[in-house]
């Protein structure tokens, strides 16, 4: 099946309109976007429900409904954004401006994008009412870039019945990479779990003029330098050895057989060492093991007192098969006795299976657009609204299709940094992939 362009165009008109609603959370303002979307819904036969956790903050949900032979089919995205500095930026960060054959502005690529797609495809299963065994279902949600509370969790909690479903489709993957000349699309089927630390040095309170080497601020001192310096052990999972594995046989077919050895202790912990400099070295390491990042240091009020304690919170990250009493122990390991961890949020990390019909599905849908491309699991070191779909026991994918040209700026350096944007060409072939594997799916013949 291919899409029309009226469905495309639908797209990019949703998603220009999506970026021009400043969604900076905080403090989040998603009530407008929702009732963009909800409009366009309205217009083509869906009908859309809005709930209000907050002044300003809303959550959309919508459903077009199968035959309900089949668990229904979720397509979600959250529509608050970081902030912007407007000064930095080649065009206006909320003008949607066109230029260079993309579409500027925050959220373009996180992930305004498959608000828009995931709307238009709604849209035209509502319009065209093909046979479905399947109910698929659209949530456009808030607050996931600072914690999910008033987003997915809210809806979770409060209205689990609107977004149950057996495959949830999300973020982080979908968005085409090059490597070795090959065209790579990586499939999201696991993220990594919260673990927030909170480091506590204490020691003798006293008069700057005399220093003390075991003051708190020297013990959290160096405590946080060999957590920084220091990696922590790699513990590779089934997503980490089959991406090893698919971009091993990009690099040079047939070395695909290599990747259970650099994917074991001794390889992942080469690996690292040798890519601790370069941030796609960095990315590898955080697949491959727990990590430990600190990020606010907290000490003392004035220059001249000694202060008794020193804090520093530490952005903990956990493996699929770890938990945070692991990274604890990891961090231990590390810092010595000198100083106080305790837990302060947690979240478990997410794993969908590999093996699972709508990967499959994903693969051959993917092929029939680009013969070229290849798709690949990965593990994400973030988090998504993949924590609170999961809890509703959804096999949780990212997968957000959006073909890349030769040249442009990789996906990582895009998202929550300057002059984010989107190839209108790229976008629109997405929109066709999207739409091909909801159609497939909720149609499908057979159970998972």
């Amino acid at each position: 099946m291919r899409l029309q362009t009226e469905w495309q165009d639908l797209a990019v008109g949703l998603l220009k309109d999506l970026i021009r609603i400043d969604t900076s959370n905080p403090p989040g303002n998603e009530e407008p976007a929702c009732e963009v979307a909800a409009e366009a819904l309205a217009a083509h036969g869906v009908e859309p429900r809005l709930f209000r956790p907050a002044p300003g903050r809303a959550n959309l949900t919508a459903r077009v409904r199968g035959d309900g032979s089949l668990p229904p089919l979720l397509l979600a995205a959250h529509l608050d954004v970081v902030p912007a500095e407007p000064a930095a930026w080649t065009h206006p960060p909320f003008s949607a401006a066109e230029a260079d054959g993309c579409i500027w502005g925050r959220g373009a690529l996180d992930m305004k994008h498959m608000a828009a797609m995931a709307t238009a495809v709604l849209c035209r299963l509502g319009r065209e009412r093909p046979a479905m065994r399947r109910d698929v279902i659209l949530a456009l949600v808030a607050d996931e870039e600072v914690g999910m509370e008033l987003g997915s969790r809210w809806l979770v909690d409060h209205e689990p019945d609107e977004v149950r479903a057996g495959v949830a489709l999300g973020e982080i993957g979908g968005i085409s990479m090059g490597l070795a000349g090959r065209r790579l699309y990586p499939l999201q089927v696991a993220e990594k779990g919260i673990a927030w630390l909170l480091l506590t040095a204490h020691g003798a309170a006293g008069h700057g003029s005399i220093p003390d080497p075991e003051s708190a601020t020297v013990r959290l001192a160096r405590a946080v330098a060999a957590l920084g310096e220091t990696p922590l052990p790699p513990h590779p999972t089934p997503a980490a050895r089959a991406f090893a594995a698919a971009a091993l046989d990009a690099l040079r077919p047939g070395l695909r057989i290599a990747a259970p050895l650099l994917a074991g202790d001794a390889g992942a912990r080469l690996l690292r060492r040798a890519g601790r400099k370069s941030a796609i070295g960095r990315a590898v390491g955080a697949m491959l093991a727990n990590t430990a990042a600190p990020t606010c240091l907290r000490a003392g009020s004035s220059t001249n007192v000694i202060p008794a304690e020193a804090t520093a919170e530490v952005d903990g990250r956990t493996l699929p098969g770890q938990t945070a009493g692991d990274l604890v122990r990891e961090v231990r390991a590390i810092v010595g006795d000198g100083v106080e961890i305790a837990v302060r949020q947690e979240a478990p990390p997410v794993s969908a299976p590999l093996d699972h019909p709508f990967v499959s599905l994903a693969r051959r849908v993917l092929a029939a657009h680009d013969a070229e491309g290849r798709l690949v699991p990965a593990l994400t070191p973030g988090f998504t609204d993949a924590k609170s779909w999961s809890r509703l026991g959804a096999a949780c994918y990212g997968f957000t299709p959006v073909r890349l040209p030769e040249g442009f700026p990789a996906f990582s350096t895009l998202i929550h940094g300057v002059d984010e944007r989107i190839p209108i060409e790229g976008f629109r072939w997405g929109v066709g992939v999207l739409a091909d594997l909801v159609e497939s799916w909720a149609a499908q013949e057979h159970a998972p």
